[in-house]
């Protein structure tokens, strides 16, 4: 089937989708909304029915045919099994046969009806408000279109409420953010006037403090103009007396200057003349040539050193040579005789091996030519005692294969008169109407009877139910489907009356700036007031002031 989802208009609040049914499946439901209406139909079975599954009347008629519905049931499928409902047919030719198979369909109604009666049970106690509206609406046929009337209003759908709640919570935030603004905006009225009104006090408190400290400055210029005259004419002498300490030490620096100048005069003619100057070089020129004379000494002795030592180290070599020479002639020379010696007791060695080899070889000879000979002999002796027992044997098994055939051919006899004596009895027994053992009629009454009503049983209600669970997963699905377009639509809400909000906030805003400019410039209390009324707001009131702590006197510290 095919669903449709479309949306209500909506009526002056936010409507919830709905699902419309397609052109398939257009069955009527036959669905009893009540143990009224289930009363002319099943009469009082279902009193009955309803006492035996629901015996404290709690859960009602409504979630019990819910509970019939998800398990495929019909309330005639619970009646009760009596003895003179279960018949069996007049065929059977063996009465207590005939007794035994209804005594056994009697037992399987009754079991089958005891399991239902204990599954729709369990199954009414797990059903919850939704899965009994969804049930309800379900019919007999495999499949069907969602209609209007088949879902609920969506408020009432899954988790519209907990959404709406939401929504109304946001609204309720929003509007005491509003509130909150407006009394804050008005509580800034008024502390903006009442700071303005404590600056103007301070100010004009600032004004008459300052006037007085002018006055105090003025008197104060004119005493501190006094003392620095004073101090002036003091620093006028004391520059005077340093001016004359000045001029007289300038006077004996320039005697000092003018005495040193003399003296190192007559210290440059005596060091810088020619006499003196060529002293000075011959004494120089001494004392290089000596030095040069040492150099070459030291020069010439550090060659002989070197020589001497070049001499010593290869006088050293040349005997380390010849030593190590010796060395290795002696070295060459006892591995030479090593190597000799070596290749002899090698040989020695090969030798005594072939030696032994060759003595083991005879000796394994020896006991093999022996072993041979005292095998041929064994073999000779024995061939001899053998012969009897051999047809002795050979008699022992004769007679056994004898007797195992006559035991075989026995046995095919047997098995053949077996064959032949139930080909007899199949033949006698079909004009009887017998198989297996039962007549043909008991086997068709077990089998169709009591066992295929069973299966077909079974089988529609399985059909049922899956047909049920289906159309009951379309209503869930299709009330999600309206349950998320009600969502949208109310988030589509939520952001116009925000936006609505806003232009509001911004409005008042403008409208409270300007009557906070009012404010501002008037000094009549009930003209503030005024302005505060036309903006919706109450003339809040500030709060008290707390009486200042007094301080404390500073105490010392020790």
């Amino acid at each position: 089937s095919i669903v449709r989802v479309h949306q209500r208009e909506p009526r002056g609040e936010i409507q919830g989708p709905s699902v419309r049914a397609g052109t398939e499946g257009t069955m009527a439901l036959a669905v009893p909304p009540a143990e009224a209406t289930l009363r002319p139909r099943f009469g009082y079975e279902w009193s009955a029915l309803r006492k035996e599954v629901d015996p404290s009347n709690t859960y009602g008629s409504r979630k019990i045919w819910a509970g019939l519905r998800l398990l495929g049931l019909e309330p005639e499928d619970l009646q009760p099994v009596t003895d003179s409902s279960v018949q069996v047919s007049e065929k059977i030719p063996d009465r207590e046969r005939a007794e035994s198979i209804r005594q056994q369909r009697l037992e399987i109604w009754q079991g089958l009806r005891k399991s239902r009666i204990e599954e729709l049970q369990r199954t009414v106690e797990g059903l919850n408000d939704a899965e009994v509206r969804r049930y309800m609406k379900t019919t007999d046929s495999p499949m069907r279109a969602v209609r209007d009337e088949d879902l609920p209003e969506v408020e009432g759908l899954g988790d519209m409420a907990d959404f709406r709640k939401m929504q109304q919570k946001r609204q309720e935030v929003k509007q005491a953010e509003a509130q909150r603004k407006a009394q804050q905006l008005a509580a800034q009225f008024l502390t903006e006037k009442k700071r303005m009104d404590d600056a103007d006090a301070k100010i004009w408190a600032l004004d008459k403090r300052m006037k007085e400290n002018k006055i105090q400055q003025e008197a104060g210029y004119k005493q501190r103009a006094a003392v620095l005259a004073e101090r002036a004419e003091k620093r006028q002498q004391g520059r005077d007396r340093a001016d004359k300490d000045r001029a007289d030490w300038e006077d004996e620096c320039e005697a000092n200057l003018e005495e040193r100048l003399s003296k190192a005069k007559v210290k440059r003619t005596g060091l810088f003349s020619k006499e003196h100057l060529r002293a000075k070089l011959e004494e120089a020129s001494y004392r290089r040539q000596v030095a040069f004379d040492q150099a070459v000494e030291i020069e010439e002795e550090m060659l002989k050193r070197l020589n001497s030592k070049r001499e010593s180290l290869e006088e050293r070599l040349e005997a380390r040579r010849q030593r190590v020479s010796q060395e290795m002639q002696q070295r060459a020379d006892s591995s030479r005789a090593a190597f000799q010696e070596r290749q002899v007791k090698v040989y020695e060695m090969q030798q005594e091996w072939a030696e032994n080899k060759l003595a083991q070889h005879n000796k394994f000879m020896d006991k093999l030519r022996t072993t041979q000979k005292a095998g041929k002999e064994f073999v000779t002796q024995r061939s001899r005692s053998c012969s009897d027992i051999t047809a002795r044997a050979q008699e022992r098994w004769k007679g056994n294969h004898d007797k195992m055939n006559f035991s075989r051919d026995e046995d095919r006899t047997l098995l053949l008169a077996r064959h032949q004596a139930a080909a007899d009895r199949v033949e006698d027994q079909r004009e009887l109407k017998l198989k297996c053992g039962i007549d043909v009629h008991s086997h068709l009454e077990v089998k169709e009877g009591t066992f295929g009503d069973l299966q077909r049983k079974r089988y529609r209600q399985i059909t049922k139910a899956r047909n049920a669970q289906t159309q009951a997963l379309v209503l869930r699905v299709a009330e999600n489907i309206a349950v998320d377009n009600a969502k949208d639509l109310g988030h589509k809400e939520m952001t116009r009356r925000r936006q609505q909000l806003a232009k509001d906030s911004l409005a008042f805003a403008d409208q409270a700036e300007e009557g906070f400019q009012k404010i501002k410039r008037e000094t009549d209390e009930r003209k503030i007031v005024d302005v505060m009324t036309s903006l919706g707001f109450e003339m809040p009131k500030l709060p008290e002031e707390e009486e200042a702590a007094p301080v404390e006197k500073p105490r010392p510290a020790f």
